[in-house]
């Protein structure tokens, strides 16, 4: 039975433990601007320091297909980062949405174990 407990105890200060780590990431949001041949995902940084977000955007086609695309950019405070997916005639797009999740980058850009190697931090 003690053997039980101490089994319990670790599964539970494990669970704790991992639960208290910070989450950075955050979603944010993105404004998809839909054209007949284009479908554009925008994010803006409204935020005083550096953000790199992963952007995703969807253009639904007059066919019903989807087409999907993904972007990676690093958004300085008050610049914006996009994501673009294309069609060609004789389909155009009809509907559109787009995605984001950032993380802060921290002073200078990096994040902060960079930081801590460079001895900043």
């Amino acid at each position: 039975m003690q053997k039980f407990k101490s089994v319990v105890l670790a599964l539970v200060l494990g669970v704790a433990a991992i639960s208290a780590t910070p989450a950075h990431a955050f979603s944010v949001y993105a404004q998809a601007v839909v054209n007949p041949f284009q479908v554009a995902g925008q994010v803006m940084n409204s935020f005083p320091q550096p953000v790199f977000c992963a952007i995703r955007v969807q253009g639904i086609r007059n066919d019903g297909m989807a087409l999907w695309a993904n972007a990676n950019a690093g958004i300085y405070p008050g610049m914006y980062g996009y994501a673009y997916v294309y069609t060609s005639y004789p389909f155009n797009f009809v509907n559109g949405q787009a995605w984001a999740d950032c993380n802060y980058m921290g002073r200078y850009g990096l994040s902060p174990e960079e930081l801590a190697l460079i001895g900043q931090e």
